[in-house]
């Protein structure tokens, strides 16, 4: 059954512990794909920055409503990591932003520089303080998800199904061999804050050139 929202779009696909749903931004909600009726609201789940999380019950393919403590007794339920519906749904938050229900800010009159992290290309995004997905500006790697190594440098482990950092690997413990779609790169965390920095101040400075250039045209203007 091909499930589409309000404005007539086909949903994008995620899969809720073996189950399939469908991400819509513009309710803020999942959908089960094979039994609409069946949604569950981001507003049901534990919601972080990068991530919401949640105990799904196998049984009902809803947020668990008992105590969390069941979970490792009951084989119906399972802890679950989802990315936010702004970046499962980039085309619903963009019709949410034309219709000014969401807000996006950009540095005006500037090209952020870019870095190719494994198969995609990113800027380097000082105001979301990560790296922004050239072809997916909701979707964000931000830099406090990277992580010194044994040796001092930082990484990730990068997840190519969803260009972003895996919600499902544990740092500290992650498996041997790692999943075929999880690639572990080396990233120089301390060089793009150098960047961003850099951006910063490339543009505080051609607005404050803008500024002074207008100022003086006033004055000149004014006979001052």
């Amino acid at each position: 059954m091909e499930v589409k929202d309000v404005e007539g779009r086909k949903l994008p696909e995620v899969e809720i512990a073996g189950v399939k749903f469908l991400a819509d931004a513009i309710s803020g909600e999942f959908i089960e794909a094979s039994n609409p009726k069946n949604t569950i609201s981001i507003y049901e789940m534990m919601i972080f920055d990068t991530h919401y999380e949640m105990l799904f019950d196998k049984r009902t393919n809803q947020p668990y409503e008992g105590r969390w403590d069941e979970a490792e007794r009951d084989k119906d339920l399972e802890y679950v990591r989802l990315r936010t519906l702004q970046e499962l749904d980039p085309e619903g938050m963009d019709i949410l932003l034309k219709q000014n229900k969401v807000v996006w800010i950009e540095l005006d009159g500037l090209s952020l520089p870019k870095v190719k992290i494994h198969d995609a290309e990113f800027y380097i995004d000082p105001l979301r303080k990560g790296l922004r997905d050239v072809d997916n500006k909701w979707n964000v790697i931000r830099f406090t998800d990277m992580v010194p190594n044994k040796g001092g440098q930082h990484e990730i482990y990068y997840d190519t199904k969803c260009r972003n950092v895996s919600l499902d690997i544990d740092i500290n413990n992650p498996p041997t061999p790692l999943p075929g779609h999880i690639v572990r790169v080396k990233v120089p965390k301390d060089e793009f804050n150098i960047v961003c920095k850099k951006v910063m101040a490339e543009w505080v400075a051609e607005k404050q050139a803008i500024s002074g250039t207008s100022e003086a045209k006033r004055n000149k203007k004014m006979g001052l």
